[in-house]
């Protein structure tokens, strides 16, 4: 458990840089009404292909589970600060992130461990985040 709450601390890590710096800035709203609401069955099948290599990579080599987490929260730092309103961001993405992140770490752990068995966890865990992140937050950062 102490492995996976690692995961879970350290992937939030770019993002709190990217709030702490975007604190003092002038920044403009973006309007969401313009993105695409994406489907459940897209934002699954995406989340399950990360979830699907973080395994796998374990499988091959820890360092390609390692780097294919930290490159994921890496490139959700980005589009945070694109979405130029971070702070309206991470409050929008916590709603189904937790989740969603905790079963990546989940996926992490799974794979440099091999505990094969507790695969149906974080499967379970993200359609519960797409769930929400496609009814309740409509799809879009």
């Amino acid at each position: 458990m102490k492995k996976i709450l690692i995961f879970f601390i350290t992937f939030w890590l770019p993002s709190a840089v990217v709030l702490i710096m975007s604190l003092g800035s002038n920044s403009s709203v973006v309007d969401n009404q313009d993105i695409p609401v994406l489907s459940f069955s897209t934002i699954f099948f995406k989340n399950l292909l990360v979830l699907t290599l973080l395994i796998v990579g374990g499988l091959i080599h820890k360092k390609i589970t390692y780097f294919i987490f930290y490159y994921n929260a890496i490139y959700f730092s980005i589009v945070l600060v694109i979405s130029h309103d971070v702070t309206n961001s991470l409050y929008q993405v916590g709603k189904y992130g937790i989740i969603e992140i905790f079963a990546f770490s989940l996926g992490c752990f799974i794979g440099i461990d091999k505990k094969y068995k507790l695969i149906w966890i974080p499967v379970v865990l993200l359609i519960i985040s797409g769930i929400i992140e496609h009814f309740v937050i409509k799809g879009a950062l």
